[in-house]
């Protein structure tokens, strides 16, 4: 056998699918994106946005959705998708809020806020304190939580 070979080669689109698929919660397909086990989140509507014609999912979460659900949420997510949710208390610099975008960067999280004129660096979060901000703001996120394709990889960040 050639070593160099790559693990995946010679599997067809669908074997490959199954093969990710058994590893993870979440099963992710050429056309939808399946939640499997987490009660309180579930995807909304397959979107297609003006700035990625990437896989986007929009995934509901209300005031039922746990602390835990979150938790599995954010370990099973893939690593090549992006987190987007609305930040309903962030003070108004344009328009109310702030439109929050995040990606895993090992076992800590970057995030970066943004609304109509402004954006902010991206920053460090670790998992809990990003659980308790989902959290707080999931009354305000019913149809807002969208998970997408990675569209540019946070590479310079700020500590905060």
């Amino acid at each position: 056998m050639n070593k160099n070979k790559a693990p995946l080669a010679g599997l067809t689109e669908e074997e490959i699918i199954n093969r990710v698929n058994s590893n993870y919660p979440i099963n992710l397909n050429r056309d939808k994106l399946e939640i499997q086990n987490l009660k309180g989140l579930e995807v909304i509507e397959d979107i297609k946005t003006w700035w990625n014609e990437n896989p986007s999912f929009r995934i509901r979460i209300d005031v039922n959705t746990t602390k835990e659900q979150i938790k599995l949420f954010l370990e099973t997510l893939p690593k090549n998708f992006e987190i987007s949710f609305f930040d309903f208390f962030h003070p108004q610099l344009s328009d109310p809020g702030a439109y929050i975008s995040v990606q895993a960067n090992g076992s800590s999280f970057l995030y970066m806020l943004g609304n109509h004129g402004w954006a902010s660096c991206w920053k460090r979060i670790n998992k809990s304190k990003l659980i308790d901000y989902i959290y707080k703001n999931r009354e305000h996120n019913e149809e807002y939580l969208c998970i997408y394709r990675i569209r540019r990889i946070a590479k310079r960040w700020r500590r905060t």
